[in-house]
């Protein structure tokens, strides 16, 4: 179907679009405004805290970052759009006024969020973008020409975690990396001049690692972690926590000796998307020591049978 094909109908009623934040979203609100103009309908941006039931008008279309506002939509009326996540922290950012690494974590909430909504609705990744470049359909018999995409420059880390939602709705084996550069370390425990994650732990028993608060969407999710112990710190008694707030499996190890571990955890959430988070923890004092923590990844599993 070509794109300059004759402009037909919507069906009456209001429409609404999850629009994730990217660095041509402005691009992508004027696109969007045209297209429903041609229609004979309006395009308004719904702030996250309105009634998502007050809206009932006729030939509006209706967008939203947060796709926590849809939830009582009938999903076939709701279309997702995701169009770089890579870029989803720095517009994040830059829409709503919040600095690194907060912005990080406000947008990956945004991505779990989009990639929730029932398989009703119509939903385009990046991928699927790429892949049509020249049309789409927007809603059944409404195409539109995506808007011709702004690269930025996001902070690689960040992007690769978010690179994630890239492709869609995660499916089984879908991963993410987390650097460690994306995790929040204990600051007594830091080392002057030494690279992130490289943390002397002698002291009082303390959270010597947390983070990354980044969103996954509901499932079972395996997290890999990757950390070195010296020989002092090998004898000291770690607990590793992974889940999300008020949910969390624990495993408690002490090493015996030094080396590079891997350590891996598997926890589900069958609810909301939530922030997720990795914990390592110093259980006893400890007279020295040094740690290394390597960050790791996370894998969605198939749900247990």
């Amino acid at each position: 179907m070509a794109v300059d094909q004759e402009v037909t109908t919507t069906t009456a009623g209001p429409r609404w679009i999850v629009l994730t934040p990217s660095v041509d979203h402005e691009a992508w609100l004027t696109a969007l405004s045209g297209t429903a103009g041609d229609h004979g309908c309006t395009l308004e941006m719904v702030a996250a805290h309105a009634d998502p039931d007050a809206p009932d008008l006729e030939n509006r279309w209706f967008v939203t970052h947060d796709a926590a506002l849809v939830d009582r939509i009938d999903p076939s009326r709701v279309t997702v759009i995701v169009p770089q996540p890579e870029t989803a922290a720095q517009a994040t950012g830059a829409l709503y006024g919040i600095d690194p690494p907060h912005d990080a974590f406000h947008a990956s909430l945004l991505l779990a969020r989009a990639m929730s909504v029932g398989p009703a609705a119509r939903l385009f990744s990046a991928a699927d973008l790429a892949r049509n470049a020249e049309q789409i359909e927007l809603f059944k018999g409404v195409y539109m020409r995506p808007p011709v995409a702004e690269r930025g420059s996001p902070v690689p880390v960040v992007a690769v975690a978010l690179g994630m939602f890239r492709f869609g709705r995660p499916g089984v084996g879908s991963q993410a990396i987390w650097s460690e550069r994306l995790f929040i370390f204990d600051t007594r425990s830091c080392i002057d001049e030494a690279p992130p994650g490289v943390l002397d732990v002698s002291g009082r028993p303390r959270t010597l690692v947390y983070g990354p608060y980044l969103a996954l969407p509901p499932g079972r999710w395996k997290a890999v972690m990757r950390f070195s112990l010296d020989e002092e710190a090998a004898t000291n008694e770690l607990r590793f926590d992974w889940g999300h707030a008020g949910d969390f499996i624990s495993q408690t190890v002490t090493a015996g000796a030094p080396g590079i571990y891997e350590i891996e955890m598997v926890h589900a959430i069958m609810g909301p998307a939530e922030a997720w988070q990795f914990r390592i923890l110093l259980m006893q004092g400890a007279f020295d020591g040094r740690m290394t923590f390597q960050g790791g990844s996370v894998q969605k599993l198939p749900d247990a049978g």
